[in-house]
Protein backbone atom coordinates (compact mmCIF):
# COMPACT_ATOMS: atom_id res chain seq x y z
CA UNK A 1 0.00 0.00 0.00
CA UNK A 2 1.17 3.40 -0.89
CA UNK A 3 1.55 6.04 2.24
CA UNK A 4 0.80 9.38 1.14
CA UNK A 5 2.36 12.71 2.97
CA UNK A 6 0.19 14.26 5.33
CA UNK A 7 -1.28 17.49 4.75
CA UNK A 8 -3.29 19.96 6.76
CA UNK A 9 -6.71 21.38 5.90
CA UNK A 10 -6.87 24.69 4.73
CA UNK A 11 -8.48 24.62 1.76
CA UNK A 12 -12.71 24.37 1.48
CA UNK A 13 -13.17 21.07 -0.45
CA UNK A 14 -14.50 19.32 -2.05
CA UNK A 15 -15.07 22.02 -4.18
CA UNK A 16 -18.55 21.48 -6.37
CA UNK A 17 -18.48 20.76 -9.91
CA UNK A 18 -20.89 22.57 -12.01
CA UNK A 19 -22.80 22.22 -15.36
CA UNK A 20 -21.97 25.41 -18.16
CA UNK A 21 -25.58 24.38 -19.32
CA UNK A 22 -25.51 27.56 -22.18
CA UNK A 23 -21.76 26.31 -23.20
CA UNK A 24 -23.05 22.55 -23.43
CA UNK A 25 -26.02 23.92 -25.66
CA UNK A 26 -23.80 25.64 -27.70
CA UNK A 27 -21.96 22.16 -28.19
CA UNK A 28 -24.39 20.83 -29.85
CA UNK A 29 -26.31 19.28 -26.07
CA UNK A 30 -22.43 18.37 -25.04
CA UNK A 31 -22.49 18.11 -21.24
CA UNK A 32 -19.64 20.48 -19.91
CA UNK A 33 -18.81 20.88 -16.58
CA UNK A 34 -15.97 22.98 -14.37
CA UNK A 35 -14.51 21.91 -11.09
CA UNK A 36 -14.91 25.45 -9.24
CA UNK A 37 -11.54 25.41 -7.25
CA UNK A 38 -11.79 29.30 -7.46
CA UNK A 39 -14.13 28.18 -4.44
CA UNK A 40 -11.11 26.90 -1.85
CA UNK A 41 -11.09 30.24 -0.51
CA UNK A 42 -10.39 33.12 -2.36
CA UNK A 43 -7.02 34.49 0.11
CA UNK A 44 -5.50 30.98 -0.65
CA UNK A 45 -6.12 31.51 -4.40
CA UNK A 46 -7.62 28.62 -6.14
CA UNK A 47 -5.43 25.37 -6.62
CA UNK A 48 -2.53 26.73 -5.45
CA UNK A 49 -3.58 25.91 -1.60
CA UNK A 50 -4.07 22.23 -2.84
CA UNK A 51 -0.11 21.96 -2.60
CA UNK A 52 0.12 23.87 0.07
CA UNK A 53 -1.38 21.86 2.08
CA UNK A 54 1.24 19.52 1.96
CA UNK A 55 4.30 22.20 1.99
CA UNK A 56 2.81 24.08 5.65
CA UNK A 57 1.97 20.22 6.67
CA UNK A 58 5.82 19.40 6.49
CA UNK A 59 7.24 23.12 7.33
CA UNK A 60 4.71 22.66 10.98
CA UNK A 61 6.24 19.25 11.79
CA UNK A 62 9.87 20.69 11.11
CA UNK A 63 8.48 23.37 13.61
CA UNK A 64 9.59 25.86 11.40
CA UNK A 65 8.60 29.57 11.77
CA UNK A 66 9.73 30.64 8.18
CA UNK A 67 8.45 30.15 4.99
CA UNK A 68 10.46 30.81 1.93
CA UNK A 69 9.28 30.89 -1.49
CA UNK A 70 9.39 32.57 -4.76
CA UNK A 71 7.56 33.71 -7.97
CA UNK A 72 6.62 36.16 -9.81
CA UNK A 73 6.07 39.75 -8.50
CA UNK A 74 2.29 39.21 -8.65
CA UNK A 75 2.08 35.10 -7.85
CA UNK A 76 -0.89 33.68 -6.96
CA UNK A 77 1.37 31.10 -5.46
CA UNK A 78 3.41 33.78 -3.42
CA UNK A 79 0.23 35.65 -2.22
CA UNK A 80 -1.37 31.83 -1.11
CA UNK A 81 1.82 31.69 0.25
CA UNK A 82 2.07 34.64 2.56
CA UNK A 83 -1.90 34.12 3.78
CA UNK A 84 -1.40 30.50 4.70
CA UNK A 85 1.69 31.84 6.46
CA UNK A 86 -0.16 34.21 8.30
CA UNK A 87 -3.46 32.36 9.16
CA UNK A 88 -1.23 29.89 10.75
CA UNK A 89 1.39 32.41 12.72
CA UNK A 90 4.03 31.91 10.46
CA UNK A 91 5.74 34.61 8.80
CA UNK A 92 6.85 34.43 5.26
CA UNK A 93 9.53 35.45 2.96
CA UNK A 94 9.30 35.99 -0.91
CA UNK A 95 11.93 36.41 -3.29
CA UNK A 96 10.26 37.45 -6.39
CA UNK A 97 11.48 37.98 -9.87
CA UNK A 98 10.37 41.73 -11.34
CA UNK A 99 11.51 45.44 -11.31
CA UNK A 100 11.65 47.32 -8.32
CA UNK A 101 10.21 50.40 -9.39
CA UNK A 102 6.87 48.29 -10.56
CA UNK A 103 3.50 50.03 -8.82
CA UNK A 104 2.74 47.98 -5.57
CA UNK A 105 -0.83 46.53 -6.14
CA UNK A 106 -2.39 43.71 -6.86
CA UNK A 107 -0.60 40.50 -4.87
CA UNK A 108 2.60 42.20 -3.94
CA UNK A 109 0.26 45.03 -2.22
CA UNK A 110 -1.03 41.92 -0.40
CA UNK A 111 2.01 40.46 0.35
CA UNK A 112 3.10 43.73 2.18
CA UNK A 113 -0.06 43.75 3.72
CA UNK A 114 0.03 40.55 5.35
CA UNK A 115 3.72 41.19 6.52
CA UNK A 116 5.75 39.42 4.18
CA UNK A 117 9.55 39.85 4.01
CA UNK A 118 10.06 40.68 0.54
CA UNK A 119 13.10 40.61 -1.86
CA UNK A 120 12.79 41.62 -5.70
CA UNK A 121 15.50 40.59 -8.25
CA UNK A 122 15.18 40.95 -11.65
CA UNK A 123 14.14 37.74 -13.89
CA UNK A 124 17.75 37.09 -15.54
CA UNK A 125 19.19 36.77 -11.73
CA UNK A 126 15.90 34.80 -10.77
CA UNK A 127 16.20 32.26 -13.42
CA UNK A 128 19.99 31.54 -13.21
CA UNK A 129 20.42 31.92 -9.56
CA UNK A 130 17.19 31.11 -7.55
CA UNK A 131 18.05 28.17 -5.39
CA UNK A 132 21.33 29.95 -4.32
CA UNK A 133 19.21 33.24 -3.44
CA UNK A 134 16.58 30.80 -1.65
CA UNK A 135 19.43 29.28 0.58
CA UNK A 136 21.39 32.23 1.32
CA UNK A 137 18.01 33.43 2.66
CA UNK A 138 17.46 30.59 4.90
CA UNK A 139 20.95 31.03 6.10
CA UNK A 140 20.90 34.62 6.80
CA UNK A 141 17.18 33.97 8.89
CA UNK A 142 18.75 30.82 10.48
CA UNK A 143 21.52 33.20 11.77
CA UNK A 144 19.28 35.75 12.99
CA UNK A 145 17.48 32.74 15.41
CA UNK A 146 14.60 31.49 12.89
CA UNK A 147 14.13 28.04 11.75
CA UNK A 148 13.02 28.91 7.99
CA UNK A 149 11.69 26.06 5.63
CA UNK A 150 12.30 26.92 1.54
CA UNK A 151 8.86 25.68 -0.33
CA UNK A 152 10.44 23.69 -2.83
CA UNK A 153 7.05 23.38 -5.37
CA UNK A 154 6.92 26.53 -6.51
CA UNK A 155 5.90 28.64 -9.87
CA UNK A 156 6.92 30.82 -12.45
Amino acid sequence: MIKLPEKIKLANLPTKIEKLYKTSKELMNTNIYIKRDDHTGIEFSGNKIRKLEFTIKEALDKKCDYFITCGALQSNHARATVSVAAKLGLKSYLILAGEKNETIDGNYLINKLLGATIKIIDKTEFKERIDEIMKEAKEKLENEGYKPYINTLRSI
